[in-house]
Protein backbone atom coordinates (compact mmCIF):
# COMPACT_ATOMS: atom_id res chain seq x y z
CA UNK A 1 0.00 0.00 0.00
CA UNK A 2 1.43 3.40 -1.23
CA UNK A 3 1.64 6.10 1.23
CA UNK A 4 0.68 10.16 0.90
CA UNK A 5 4.51 11.08 0.65
CA UNK A 6 5.00 7.83 -2.31
CA UNK A 7 2.08 9.23 -4.32
CA UNK A 8 3.30 12.40 -3.89
CA UNK A 9 6.85 11.51 -5.13
CA UNK A 10 5.19 9.29 -7.95
CA UNK A 11 2.95 12.44 -9.02
CA UNK A 12 6.12 14.63 -9.32
CA UNK A 13 7.81 12.06 -11.67
CA UNK A 14 4.46 12.19 -13.69
CA UNK A 15 4.07 16.11 -13.72
CA UNK A 16 7.64 16.62 -15.12
CA UNK A 17 7.06 14.19 -18.16
CA UNK A 18 3.57 15.54 -18.74
CA UNK A 19 5.61 19.01 -19.04
CA UNK A 20 7.47 17.49 -21.53
CA UNK A 21 4.74 16.61 -23.46
CA UNK A 22 3.82 20.33 -24.41
CA UNK A 23 7.00 20.78 -25.97
CA UNK A 24 6.60 20.99 -29.86
CA UNK A 25 7.27 17.92 -31.34
CA UNK A 26 7.62 15.55 -28.18
CA UNK A 27 5.13 12.57 -28.73
CA UNK A 28 6.55 10.08 -25.69
CA UNK A 29 8.77 10.28 -22.19
CA UNK A 30 10.04 7.42 -20.01
CA UNK A 31 12.20 7.76 -16.81
CA UNK A 32 13.82 5.00 -16.67
CA UNK A 33 16.36 3.48 -14.23
CA UNK A 34 19.72 2.44 -15.17
CA UNK A 35 19.30 -1.10 -15.93
CA UNK A 36 15.98 -0.14 -17.88
CA UNK A 37 13.53 -0.54 -15.86
CA UNK A 38 10.37 2.72 -16.38
CA UNK A 39 9.66 4.07 -13.20
CA UNK A 40 7.57 6.59 -14.98
CA UNK A 41 5.87 6.74 -18.87
CA UNK A 42 3.84 8.87 -20.82
CA UNK A 43 3.72 7.24 -24.76
CA UNK A 44 1.37 7.02 -27.71
CA UNK A 45 -0.32 3.58 -27.18
CA UNK A 46 1.91 1.96 -30.26
CA UNK A 47 4.77 2.92 -28.30
CA UNK A 48 6.79 -0.47 -26.41
CA UNK A 49 7.03 1.07 -22.81
CA UNK A 50 9.69 -1.48 -21.53
CA UNK A 51 11.77 -1.56 -25.07
CA UNK A 52 12.24 1.75 -24.82
CA UNK A 53 13.35 1.78 -21.34
CA UNK A 54 15.68 -1.03 -21.76
CA UNK A 55 16.85 0.80 -24.71
CA UNK A 56 17.45 4.04 -23.03
CA UNK A 57 19.57 2.86 -20.55
CA UNK A 58 21.72 0.46 -23.21
CA UNK A 59 22.17 3.37 -25.90
CA UNK A 60 22.88 5.60 -22.98
CA UNK A 61 24.77 3.47 -21.19
CA UNK A 62 27.16 2.63 -24.68
CA UNK A 63 27.42 6.34 -24.89
CA UNK A 64 28.73 6.63 -21.49
CA UNK A 65 31.47 4.19 -22.19
CA UNK A 66 32.65 5.48 -25.85
CA UNK A 67 33.19 9.23 -23.97
CA UNK A 68 35.32 7.91 -21.07
CA UNK A 69 37.06 5.86 -23.55
CA UNK A 70 37.70 9.19 -25.45
CA UNK A 71 38.51 10.76 -22.34
CA UNK A 72 35.96 12.89 -23.17
CA UNK A 73 33.83 13.91 -19.72
CA UNK A 74 30.49 12.69 -18.85
CA UNK A 75 27.54 11.89 -21.45
CA UNK A 76 25.07 15.20 -21.07
CA UNK A 77 23.18 14.20 -24.21
CA UNK A 78 22.68 11.56 -26.64
CA UNK A 79 20.68 12.57 -29.61
CA UNK A 80 19.57 9.48 -32.06
CA UNK A 81 17.93 10.66 -35.30
CA UNK A 82 15.56 7.76 -37.05
CA UNK A 83 13.21 7.84 -40.31
CA UNK A 84 10.27 8.41 -38.17
CA UNK A 85 11.19 9.85 -34.95
CA UNK A 86 14.00 11.40 -33.19
CA UNK A 87 14.80 9.84 -29.89
CA UNK A 88 16.86 11.98 -26.97
CA UNK A 89 18.36 10.41 -23.66
CA UNK A 90 19.62 12.15 -21.16
CA UNK A 91 21.49 11.14 -18.01
CA UNK A 92 20.03 11.39 -14.08
CA UNK A 93 20.87 10.14 -11.14
CA UNK A 94 18.55 7.31 -10.56
CA UNK A 95 18.85 6.20 -14.31
CA UNK A 96 17.78 8.13 -17.80
CA UNK A 97 15.33 10.57 -19.17
CA UNK A 98 13.83 9.08 -22.70
CA UNK A 99 12.17 11.78 -24.93
CA UNK A 100 10.54 10.43 -28.14
CA UNK A 101 9.82 13.39 -30.96
CA UNK A 102 9.14 13.36 -34.31
CA UNK A 103 11.32 13.85 -37.10
CA UNK A 104 10.44 17.73 -37.30
CA UNK A 105 11.07 18.67 -33.49
CA UNK A 106 13.33 21.09 -32.77
CA UNK A 107 16.12 19.49 -30.82
CA UNK A 108 17.39 22.44 -29.19
CA UNK A 109 14.27 22.94 -27.56
CA UNK A 110 14.02 19.69 -26.88
CA UNK A 111 16.95 19.59 -24.71
CA UNK A 112 16.15 22.58 -22.93
CA UNK A 113 12.83 21.53 -21.54
CA UNK A 114 14.75 18.15 -20.76
CA UNK A 115 17.00 19.60 -18.90
CA UNK A 116 14.43 21.64 -16.93
CA UNK A 117 12.41 18.70 -16.34
CA UNK A 118 15.73 16.35 -15.08
CA UNK A 119 16.14 19.09 -12.29
CA UNK A 120 12.23 18.44 -11.37
CA UNK A 121 12.73 14.48 -11.51
CA UNK A 122 16.18 14.69 -9.44
CA UNK A 123 14.34 16.68 -7.18
CA UNK A 124 11.38 14.37 -7.01
CA UNK A 125 14.22 11.31 -6.90
CA UNK A 126 15.88 12.79 -3.88
CA UNK A 127 12.74 12.47 -1.92
CA UNK A 128 12.86 8.69 -2.48
CA UNK A 129 13.73 6.36 0.61
CA UNK A 130 16.57 4.67 -0.97
CA UNK A 131 15.92 1.61 -0.24
CA UNK A 132 12.43 1.94 -1.81
CA UNK A 133 13.31 3.46 -5.20
CA UNK A 134 13.16 -0.04 -6.67
CA UNK A 135 9.55 -0.12 -6.04
CA UNK A 136 8.55 2.30 -7.95
CA UNK A 137 5.41 1.20 -10.53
Amino acid sequence: MKVDSECAIESGLDAALEGLLSTAGVVGAILATADGFPLAVRLPVRQDRDSLAAGAAALAGLAAQVLARLESGGLDLAIFDADEMRVLVRPLSLGFLLVVGDTEANVGLIAEDMRRAASDLETAAAALPINRRDELP
